[in-house]
C-alpha cells in the first residue's frame, strides 16, 4: 500500500498506510469529519511505516480534539512512533 487511508467502525478511526510527508495531509483530511464524537480511539494498527511528519498528524489530532472537547484514545503506536514521540517529549501533550 503506498498511500495511506483511514475507516471509521463506530468510535473507532483504523489508520492504515505509510504515515510520511506525502499522506499525512490525506490521513488529515480524511478523519476531520469523525471529530464530532464525543470519544474517539485512533487505531494504528494498520500503519506500515512513519516519519516525522507523523508527530505532526498526531498533534493536530489532539488540538483538534481539544477544540471540539473529544476524548481521544490512542491504540496501537507503531514503535517507531513511540520513539519519535519520546526523543520529541510529547507523551505529556498527546495524553499518553
Amino acid at each position: 500500500m503506498a498511500g495511506a487511508l483511514v475507516e471509521i467502525n463506530n468510535d473507532n478511526l483504523l489508520i492504515k498506510g505509510r504515515l510520511s510527508f506525502h499522506t499525512v495531509m490525506d490521513v488529515l483530511v480524511l478523519s476531520k469529519p469523525f471529530f464530532n464524537k464525543k470519544n474517539l480511539s485512533l487505531d494504528f494498527s494498520g500503519v506500515e511505516a512513519v516519519d516525522s511528519s507523523s508527530l505532526a498528524l498526531l498533534c493536530e489530532f489532539a488540538r483538534t480534539a481539544k477544540s471540539k472537547n473529544v476524548e481521544l484514545k490512542w491504540a496501537n503506536l507503531p514503535e517507531q512512533l513511540i520513539h519519535l514521540i519520546d526523543v520529541n517529549h510529547l507523551r505529556t501533550l498527546l495524553k499518553l
